[in-house]
């Protein structure tokens, strides 16, 4: 009869998430993984693998986690509130913990990117679902006349998640969150259909 593992998996790569994502990858020590974790080395080889293997559970886990937070977009009462609503949510995110920063697959592509095929993958497949959920919000923004009505779309998803990236490497860099928000509102108004009204009169 097989042991059972002393640990819940998913609740360890939650710990690890912490660490890795304040620490980055080359920043989190396996000592402080495994103390972080609560299991002993033993235990990480044999559920995880190596470090390696268990930032990429990580970024899986990670991932996994952040499907809540783009719910809204993908649903079809989708449109720019939406938008704004879901960049206000992660600058409340970066307020209320600051020691973050940028997200966990920004750090990680600062980090690895060019380094890490299995790393570069998985970013790409998250930015690729997150763009796609922003093209939702904004073809049904877009249906509502919400939208300037020469905008690509698919390229303004792109930008939306270049935005989103670009907010957490901005902050650590120290610029302040009232400034963030200005930024992000002013991005927004220029896809607003009202803006090219204004352009027009």
């Amino acid at each position: 009869m097989p042991r059972q593992k002393a640990f819940h998996p998913d609740a360890a790569l939650d710990r690890a998430i912490d660490l890795f994502w304040r620490k980055g990858f080359e920043g989190a020590s396996l000592s402080a993984l495994l103390a972080t974790m609560g299991i002993s080395r033993q235990s990480l080889y044999n559920t995880f693998g190596n470090k390696q293997q268990l930032f990429l559970a990580v970024l899986d886990r990670y991932g996994q986690m952040q499907e809540l937070q783009r719910l809204g977009l993908e649903q079809e009462t989708a449109g720019l509130e939406t938008i704004q609503k879901y960049f206000h949510r992660l600058l409340s995110g970066m307020e209320a913990q600051p020691e973050y920063g940028a997200c966990l697959m920004t750090v990680a592509a600062v980090e690895l990117g060019l380094q890490d095929w299995a790393v570069q993958s998985r970013v790409e497949a998250y930015d690729s679902v997150l763009a796609g959920a922003f093209r939702n919000a904004l073809e049904r923004a877009s249906f509502r006349g919400e939208l300037r009505e020469d905008l690509d779309l698919s390229l303004q998803a792109d930008q939306l998640v270049a935005l989103s990236k670009g907010l957490g490497a901005m902050a650590r860099g120290g610029m302040g969150l009232a400034r963030l928000r200005l930024l992000v509102d002013a991005s927004l108004a220029l896809l607003s259909s009202a803006s090219e009204k204004d352009t027009t009169e």
